[in-house]
């Protein structure tokens, strides 16, 4: 016996095993695909490497017999790419000898450089010499010589004279006495006649040496101001003196011819060594970009290259026969035959299991539409009896399976019920085990045997019942023959 709770529970639990289902398909699906990728690379780089290597040897003549126009076009394509590393060998040795001749210019102008500096050298040393000879100039270092010397102790001096002020500063400021009285001295008003502040302010100043204090204190916060403008006008003369100093000296240096033509020398040997430099390494890139390019051309990463090795792997994949003549060939195509096989098996294996993907969500769209008609109609309370949970567990599978409507579902239900109560009378006729939903599985098969003609009857009581149960509530499931075989229970 099921009630129509138990049916939802079952069809909850149906549903929940297509989920599964439909997630092992998919696992299933998505693993087969992987394989055929990998067999599918595995097949395009095995025509890709045997391209490359005949391209490699520069033998494609034997191709040209089997593949045709195909292969004339990888020729061209090798040939180019043949040609342009020819060029850049003989480029290269080109370049590589106008590089030596370069290092040689570089290195016999960096050789005139070094002589035309220590020649200048020599000459600005000897003109030097010439021009602190001169008279003028000679009178003129004689002049400074003492000046710089009074520059110089003056700003010693300066430099005393302001740490002493400095430090003795702070004593006199921390002298209460000597404080108040400067104050008032600098405070007092020129012409006024001393009242009797002043005078017992002057009473305490000739006791105290106020004089002679406030003297020395004023010398030394005068003195930094005294030095600091002597310090000027003896820089100003020195100023004066070394500028006519050095003019006079610098043109008689200027003038004198050798050190002159010793400069000019230098300065052409010098831009000589820069041209030279910048034409070195001017063929030091071009011999570098010619590297590159050959490098790219060795690692067959060129385009002549890429373009030779698709279109041959394409030629030799469309081939169509495999007994070709060149061995090498024939083993290729025989290989990609053998991976082609199994891609063709993994991917009907792969529709296979997308087939079953697409039944298992159908049915698992079926058994939803059957589960809220269940639920919409309130048949929560209603029951009916079987065999077994393998028997209600069957026609539930085979409604959904066969798309049955509900109402075909409940005919199914009834046609099997009347097998069951038969079987069940006769269990207790005989002295069986008296009691409903067990008269044993052999029976309850029985019932399955013509599910079109059940579905057929199901689906025209449905239209008639229009959604609703003619049902008795005795408690006899005998007496319900001919209706439907459920019980109203509380």
């Amino acid at each position: 016996m099921i009630r129509g709770t138990d049916l939802i529970e079952k069809l909850s639990d149906q549903m929940q095993g297509y989920y599964q289902g439909a997630a092992e398909e998919q696992q299933q699906i998505a693993a087969l695909e992987q394989q055929v990728a990998a067999l599918t690379l595995k097949r395009t780089n095995l025509f890709l490497s045997f391209a490359e290597h005949e391209i490699a040897t520069d033998d494609t003549k034997s191709l040209v017999r089997v593949l045709g126009d195909s292969a004339l076009k990888v020729q061209e394509l090798v040939a180019h790419r043949r040609e342009r590393l020819n060029g850049i060998d003989a480029e290269t040795q080109q370049k590589s000898q106008i590089l030596e001749a370069a290092k040689i210019t570089l290195k016999a102008s960096e050789e005139r450089r070094i002589k035309a500096v220590e020649v200048e050298k020599a000459a600005f040393a000897e003109a030097e010499k010439l021009a602190d000879a001169d008279n003028a100039v000679s009178d003129l270092a004689k002049k400074l010589a003492p000046v710089c010397a009074r520059r110089a102790i003056v700003e010693r001096r300066l430099a005393d004279a302001k740490k002493n002020w400095e430090d003795k500063k702070q004593a006199y400021d921390k002298d209460a006495v000597f404080s108040y009285l400067r104050k008032q001295v600098e405070s007092a008003k020129p012409g006024t006649p001393p009242g009797l502040v002043a005078k017992v302010d002057g009473w305490l100043a000739q006791k105290t040496g106020f004089s002679e204090s406030i003297g020395h204190y004023n010398d030394l916060k005068e003195l930094p101001a005294l030095l600091t403008g002597l310090l000027e006008k003896v820089k100003a003369e020195e100023g004066a003196l070394q500028a006519q100093y050095s003019q006079i000296r610098s043109q008689i240096i200027k003038d004198y011819k050798p050190r002159a033509e010793a400069e000019a020398v230098s300065l052409k040997a010098k831009e000589e060594l820069k041209q030279a430099v910048a034409e070195r390494d001017k063929v030091l890139a071009e011999l570098q970009n010619l590297n590159s390019e050959h490098q790219m051309l060795l690692s067959q990463k060129d385009p002549d290259f890429v373009n030779a090795r698709k279109l041959l792997a394409d030629a030799v994949q469309q081939f169509g026969s495999i007994s070709s003549s060149l061995p090498e060939m024939r083993q290729v195509q025989m290989e990609a035959k053998s991976i082609g096989e199994e891609i063709d098996r993994l991917r009907s294996n792969a529709a296979g299991h997308k087939t079953r993907l697409q039944q298992l969500n159908e049915w698992t769209q079926r058994t939803a539409e059957l589960k809220g008609n269940v639920e919409e109609r309130n048949w929560n309370r209603r029951k009916v009896w079987f065999s077994d949970d393998y028997a209600s567990d069957n026609y539930i599978q085979q409604s959904i399976v066969n798309n049955f409507s509900l109402m075909a579902l409940m005919a199914l239900w009834e046609n099997n019920h009347t097998v069951e109560r038969e079987t069940v009378q006769s269990y207790r006729n005989d002295g069986g085990w008296g009691s409903p939903g067990f008269g044993g599985s052999s029976h309850s098969s029985s019932s399955n045997s013509d599910w079109s003609s059940a579905a057929s009857s199901g689906g025209s009581s449905s239209s008639s019942d229009s959604g609703s149960w003619s049902t008795s509530s005795s408690t006899d499931s005998s007496s319900s023959s001919g209706s439907w075989s459920t019980t109203d229970s509380v």
